[in-house]
């Protein structure tokens, strides 16, 4: 495939920091999907390993896509709650690859902009926010939980807790900076 991006030397390096970008996006919200599910952490991370595996063979065939994975996975996500309460949690294997093999026909076939017609932007984006909402306040007891040695039953705001509340500030604080001052030249860098 002459002229193709995903065959061309010069862009490596950009499709291997968008690709890692990607996948370690994609770690917190599958494990935090599979958190909320009830699932171990570990089906979390299996499916980011599959999905990144897959992602990287769908770029041998369609390449072009330089900041996500295909498709409208956000969207079949009622398609997948329909499938597991039709089939069961027993069969949610089965009821994920039939959700795949639907999502993989229309994106063959392009037919996402058909549906993205049907299905209104703000629903997409509220369930997506319903979900990264979700997910955040169950990781968050996670977030500042001190190990026993550190934590005071009389007293919250100790030394450990305010230690870690002002590395998770001077963390968001350089995303911040990094994000404002790159994100028209690299918009890669601050993740």
């Amino acid at each position: 495939m002459p002229g193709s991006a995903a065959f061309q030397a010069t862009y490596a390096g950009r499709d291997l920091a968008a690709g890692l970008i990607t996948g370690a996006m994609a770690i917190p919200l599958s494990v935090g999907i599979a958190m909320m599910s009830d699932y171990p952490i570990k089906v979390g991370l299996a499916t980011v390993a599959f999905a990144c595996f897959i992602g990287w063979i769908n770029a041998w065939f369609k390449p072009g896509n330089y900041i996500g994975c295909p498709g409208i996975a956000a969207g079949l996500a009622p398609v997948l709650a329909v499938g597991v309460a039709t089939f069961g949690f027993d069969n949610m294997p089965f009821a994920i690859f039939l959700t795949a093999i639907i999502q993989a026909i229309i994106w063959k076939f392009n037919w996402q902009r058909y549906l993205l017609l049907a299905v209104p932007v703000y629903l997409v984006e509220g369930l997506l926010a319903g979900v990264g909402l979700k997910i955040a306040l169950k990781f968050l007891t996670f977030t500042y939980e001190l190990p026993a040695g550190l934590e005071s039953v009389d007293m919250f705001w100790n030394g450990a807790r305010i230690q870690m509340i002002l590395i998770s500030m001077v963390g968001y604080g350089l995303f911040v900076y990094l994000f404002l001052k790159f994100k028209n030249t690299q918009p890669a860098i601050p993740y």
